[in-house]
């Protein structure tokens, strides 16, 4: 698997070396490898290009949580979009420091649904 891929070209480049190495390392050897060569759609280009990298690769699959850090521009390490901890910042600066004033900005805030259960029951 091809990992990062952003254009079919880039793959197209990638895979070429690649059958290179499996050429020499089947003659080195004497034996026959039978390898499909594809890659990962980690990028939100190549999400929007994979008709034309699916007919360079021998298969493709998804990476949701890239895809989704890059759409959001967010690191692995936050648990929510940076433009939400920027609203609660916005939120939270008008209250009071008391705890009822901190509870009512942070309901302002709803995290994104996660799973197969849909999105949180209203409250």
């Amino acid at each position: 698997m091809i990992p990062l891929v952003g254009t079919v070209q880039e793959l197209e480049i990638v895979r070429e070396e690649a059958d290179q190495v499996i050429a020499e390392v089947e003659q080195a050897t004497g034996t026959s490898l039978k390898l499909a060569i594809g890659t990962m759609i980690e990028l939100p280009r190549a999400a929007l290009t994979a008709g034309q990298i699916a007919e360079a690769a021998e298969f493709f699959s998804f990476g949701t949580n890239d895809l989704t850090q890059t759409v959001w521009a967010s690191p692995a390490t936050t648990s929510r979009p940076r433009s939400s901890r920027r609203t609660w910042r916005r939120a939270s600066s008008g209250c009071r420091r008391s705890r009822r004033s901190t509870r009512t900005a942070w309901a302002r805030w709803s995290p994104p649904p996660r799973g197969p259960a849909g999105p949180p029951a209203p409250t």
